[in-house]
């Protein structure tokens, strides 16, 4: 669990952030959005599953 929260601290939150500055510069969709959130923190969830 320790190396997917590490893992998701390095790549996942630049995920993240990137996601936020392209809906915030583009004016995407919210709907789009919160799909894009949803998917990096499901993501987040499987590795963590993975790993225990």
């Amino acid at each position: 669990m320790y190396n997917s929260i590490q893992h998701f601290l390095g790549f996942g939150i630049n995920k993240i952030e990137k996601d936020i500055k392209e809906f915030l510069n583009q004016g995407r969709d919210f709907g789009e959005f919160v799909l894009k959130m949803e998917e990096n923190l499901h993501e987040l969830g499987r590795n963590i599953c993975s790993e225990v």
